[in-house]
């Protein structure tokens, strides 16, 4: 209730014992480009392992991005967004796909990220395509449902 009425959608969730890595937003994986290349929260038991997040860096290492999962501190975002090389940042999840993410805020500082976001775009097109069958799942992520259960 706090994020909505500071205007914020979802929350975006920290770790418990420091309080500054950055673990997920809502009930999404989250994703940053920074300098050309993307990084996400790793898998430390706190984090969703995600199907989608797992859709999403084999998506984006198949477009040719460099992909790595780390701990994030909220103030390497802060930073790369003072920087200018914060380019782009994105939630994953199963019911929304992507969710692209203009602003994050943290205490008193609105951290801008950006207007667009091209390769979150890019990705979440080529899942929707993959879903529907107009372009080949070159991943083998689709399975046909039997005529019994559909």
């Amino acid at each position: 209730e706090l994020a909505k009425a500071k205007g914020y959608d979802q929350v975006l969730w920290l770790d418990a014992a420091e309080h500054k890595y950055i673990q997920e937003v809502g009930t999404m994986n989250i994703f940053f480009k920074i300098n050309n290349e993307f990084v996400t929260p790793e898998l430390d038991g706190s984090v969703l392992k995600g199907i989608t997040r797992d859709s999403v860096i084999k998506l984006l290492r198949d477009f040719g991005y460099k992909v790595t999962e780390n701990r994030i501190s909220i103030n390497e975002i802060i930073e790369a967004s003072k920087s200018g090389s914060l380019e782009e940042a994105f939630g994953t999840g199963t019911a929304v796909g992507i969710a692209y993410i203009q602003e994050i805020g943290y205490g008193d500082q609105r951290i801008h990220v950006s207007d667009e976001s091209p390769v979150g775009l890019k990705v979440n097109d080529t899942l929707n395509r993959i879903k529907t069958g107009k372009i080949e799942d070159t991943f083998n992520w689709m399975v046909k449902a039997e005529k019994e259960f559909v």
